[in-house]
């Protein structure tokens, strides 16, 4: 039997929220596991740029403009990306042997 899903803020019905959660969770998941030199460096960063991600979504929801909305959308478009970079430099380290 499926669980049913019980929403609290319009925001979590976003498919891009939802999507940006488990991305965030996975984040988390993994830099577990980075060395502690990396903990103010690496860490930090991608855990705040994904964090961000799911905070722009959010707040972004509770606007009452379309032009306010499309702004935070933005955004978090832009932690996205950002994301994606601090991954791709996880890997690069991960090959040079540091994470």
């Amino acid at each position: 039997m499926e669980k049913k899903q019980y929403h609290t803020y319009s925001f979590e019905k976003l498919e891009a929220w939802q999507l940006a959660r488990k991305l965030r969770n996975r984040i988390y998941e993994l830099s577990r596991n980075f060395p502690d030199e990396e903990k103010y460096g690496i860490i930090s960063q991608i855990r705040r740029s994904s964090n961000s991600i799911t905070d722009n979504l959010a707040e972004g929801s509770g606007r009452a403009s379309n032009t306010d909305r499309a702004y935070f959308v933005n955004i978090a478009y832009s932690s996205v990306l950002e994301s994606v970079n601090q991954l791709i430099s996880c890997v690069e380290r991960v090959g040079e042997g540091v994470i």
